[in-house]
């Protein structure tokens, strides 16, 4: 059996080349006190895997907003479409009018050929979900051989638009969006749910300025139980890192994220959130030159940079 220090470098070589890694191998056959390490390693692997899928994604946008539309259909059941907003690896997104609503909604439509099919089920398992912090669905249903549901259509930027716009954020704010994230994502996993779809370009801000969530990805739930608590706290340190310095209640939050011992860190979200309960209290009240921070210029364009480093 190879010596710990040409196991762990194996586990660096493969991190650098974004190979598979059998962590629970490595762990079982490494010597007590490199146990540790690997887990540590472990985390930060987890952390890179989200910052590389935030990257491919906001790449992915940017390329299927260049491209031409996907074709739209006149109606969708009683929903008129109007106009196509975006599209992802299984559905397409469009601005309708729903009569019976007398608004304009966001229409999701399943394409029927997509990987990863999507079940009437598990839409209406989503569907049951209410939090005044996640983006409430209105309805689902099959039109024309076509799942669908269809939800509040959200007209302010997203996180990921102000970041890269150079829009700053104070502390308060992270803390806020955190609590108010957090709180919809366990409303989630209080229906025995995943999310999987918490990073910036899924969050929006409201008229009050309130952080609203798009509903669960209601194909994730096959995903790891830990991955929203790896994208929440990503999630905060991509805002935390576009803003003013850091205030010492939020950075000693974050830094519990990435303790080298797992028992150390957050167990779950709801843990974080009662983290960031306690921190919104040690935050010194809002002064208007903290407010003014906000629009100082950003440091730089989101997904440039690994989660939980400060860019220069």
């Amino acid at each position: 059996m190879p010596d710990d220090s040409d196991q762990l470098d194996g586990i660096l070589d493969s991190m650098s080349r974004d190979e598979p890694i059998d962590w629970d191998s490595a762990s079982e056959h490494a010597a007590e006190n490199s146990r540790q390490r690997i887990e540590t390693l472990r985390h930060i692997a987890r952390i890179a895997s989200f910052n590389r899928s935030l990257q491919a994604d906001s790449m992915a946008r940017e390329a299927r907003r260049a491209a031409a539309p996907p074709p739209m259909p006149a109606t969708w059941g009683d929903l008129v479409l109007l106009e196509w907003i975006d599209s992802g690896a299984r559905a397409d997104v469009f601005r309708a009018w729903d009569p019976g609503l007398h608004a304009d909604v966001a229409v999701k439509l399943f394409r029927p050929d997509a990987p990863g099919a999507i079940s009437e089920a598990a839409a209406g398992a989503a569907l049951l979900v209410r939090h005044s912090n996640l983006v409430p669905i209105y309805g689902t249903a099959r039109h024309d051989d076509r799942l669908g549901i269809w939800m509040e259509l959200q007209v302010g930027p997203t996180l990921e638009r102000l970041v890269n716009s150079g829009r700053q954020f104070s502390p308060h704010d992270v803390v806020r969006f955190g609590l108010e994230i957090g709180g919809a994502v366990m409303a989630v996993h209080d229906a025995g749910l995943l999310h999987g779809r918490i990073d910036p370009a899924h969050v929006f801000l409201g008229a009050g300025n309130e952080a609203r969530i798009l509903p669960m990805d209601v194909a994730s739930n096959s995903a790891p139980k830990h991955s929203d608590l790896d994208a929440l706290e990503a999630l905060l340190r991509v805002v935390a890192s576009a803003g003013p310095p850091i205030a010492v209640c939020l950075a000693a939050v974050l830094h519990r994220a990435t303790e080298p011992a797992m028992e150390a860190r957050y167990a779950s979200i709801a843990e974080l959130v009662h983290a960031l309960e306690k921190c919104l209290t040690d935050l010194p009240a809002i002064t208007p030159a903290a407010e003014g921070a906000r629009d100082k210029p950003s440091f730089g364009r989101l997904g440039s940079w690994l989660p939980g480093r400060r860019r220069p």
